[in-house]
């Protein structure tokens, strides 16, 4: 049977909309949620849990990149596996706006209301949750709300995607595709011992240049 660990406030290891810096790294905070998934259901055997990621492409401006983790621990039999998948299919953007018409056009162009939004005051072109933040905006009528109370704080509004997966299809999607990988991870087994998880863990790049003998990035 598959339960969930309903009332485990996961912004306690990080949110994406900033009130709560996330501490360590994806599998720590992965890590730490199944541990309060434990808590919550002792007689639980396997604890499932996601942790995403998102940045700007390093090269390729105005892209975003999104990195899912999925972890999955088995406790009596002290397994423990990670699955990732990473790639630009997301629509992590933001936008500083100066009035709602505005707020609106990037609603468009980022999937809502299909995608929800995070509204937050915006000081000096930079997000402000602690003035102001609305994790609620899933209609145009929440999001107008929104945006006026930023602009009559500080005039402007910083308004972004919002990346909780399940306000967000895009990430629902990348977390599928996580999740097959770690299908795939739970199903191959040691050569050896049969253990299960036998995978690339690492690439070790530095292959010598033909020419120079220095190391290169090549694996």
């Amino acid at each position: 049977m598959v339960e969930a660990a309903i009332g485990i406030d996961t912004d306690q290891f990080g949110s994406f909309s900033r009130e709560t810096d996330r501490s360590g790294s994806q599998l720590d905070a992965a890590r730490a949620k199944i541990m309060a998934g434990f808590e919550k259901l002792p007689r639980a055997r396997v604890g499932l849990a996601s942790e995403g990621s998102f940045r700007p492409h390093p090269d390729i401006p105005f892209l975003g990149i999104g990195s899912e983790l999925i972890l999955m621990v088995d406790r009596k039999k002290g397994i423990e596996l990670a699955a990732y998948n990473a790639g630009p299919q997301t629509n992590f953007a933001h936008a500083v706006v100066q009035d709602v018409d505005a707020a609106f056009a990037f609603g468009q162009r980022a999937g809502f209301p299909e995608h929800g939004l995070i509204v937050m005051a915006c000081h000096k072109i930079s997000p402000s949750p602690h003035t102001m933040l609305d994790k609620n905006v899933t209609d145009a009528a929440s999001l107008e709300t929104a945006v006026k109370k930023a602009l009559n704080l500080c005039g402007s509004a910083f308004v972004e995607t919002d990346m909780r997966a399940n306000r967000n299809p895009t990430r629902m999607a990348a977390i599928g595709r996580a999740t097959a990988d770690l299908v795939r991870r739970f199903h191959s087994r040691c050569p050896r011992c049969s253990h299960r998880g036998f995978d690339v863990t690492d690439r070790l790049a530095g292959l010598p240049c033909a020419c120079c003998g220095q190391p290169t990035d090549v694996i």
